[in-house]
Parts: structure tokens; sequence; C-alpha cells
């Protein structure tokens, strides 16, 4: 279980730090900035907020846990990735991001916590057991 749960906690984390690098490389305004400004450019390097749309952090998050659980404990991938298209869903709907923002959000999200299953499945660090919940690895392997 334990290795679970760091393999749980690398995906949302080395994805999310990965998002949060390629935000400021991007600089891409968000849509609020159309809004009020008539801005929808890109900034690469900005280190402000407000040109941090690009990848979307929440999709991201939300993408990398609910993909984890799912790969985890299978018959709870359906639920998550319901609770995850919603989550996605309303950053667009409340204006803090475009369409593209949460879908490359997701994305880096989804690459991430793939590339991780496979690297902990090849050290059988997740293999699971007839219930599907992954058994803690003996050290005498």
């Amino acid at each position: 279980m334990l290795w679970a749960a760091i393999f749980v906690f690398l995906a949302v984390a080395l994805s999310g730090l990965l998002t949060d690098l390629l935000k400021i490389l991007f600089g891409r305004a968000r849509p609020v900035l159309l809004m009020r400004e008539g801005y929808a450019g890109w900034q690469p390097f900005a280190l402000k907020g407000k040109l941090h749309a690009f990848p979307s952090g929440h999709a991201n998050t939300i993408a990398a846990l609910a993909l984890a659980l799912g790969l985890l404990w299978p018959r709870l991938m359906k639920p998550m990735l319901l609770l995850a298209v919603v989550v996605v869903l309303t950053r667009v709907a409340v204006g803090a991001h475009y369409l593209s923002d949460v879908i490359a959000g997701a994305a880096v999200g989804v690459v991430t916590t793939l590339w991780l299953h496979h690297a902990f499945a090849r050290r059988r660090l997740l293999a699971r057991e007839e219930g599907g919940a992954p058994p803690a690895r003996r050290f005498a392997d």
C-alpha cells in the first residue's frame, strides 16, 4: 500500500511541476484578459498568474489523480474519469481557461501518470492481487 500512495503522490506532484514549468514557458493569457482588456496573446517566461492559463493546473491535477486511482483500483476508473471530465469542463465554464488549456493540462497528467505506472509496474511495485488493490512489495524479492 505504501508504493500505491507513493505512486499517486508522484503522479500528481511530478505532473504538477511539469505543468507549472510549461505555464511559465508559454505564458498564455487567461480568457478574462480577453474579456476585460481584449488581450488573448502569449508572453513566454511571464511570471504573472493571469498569463499562466496553458496548460491548466486543475485539469492536470484531477486527470493525474483520477487516472492513478483508476489504475490502482480498476472499479474506480469510470467514476474517477467522469469526475475528472466534470472538473475539467468547469474550468472552461467559469472562464478560467480555454478548451485547449484544459486538454493540454489533462494530457500532461495522463502521460506523466502512465509513464510512472509503467516504471512502477516494471519494478513490480504495483502488482495487483485478486481484489484489485496492489500488495506491499516484499523485501525478499
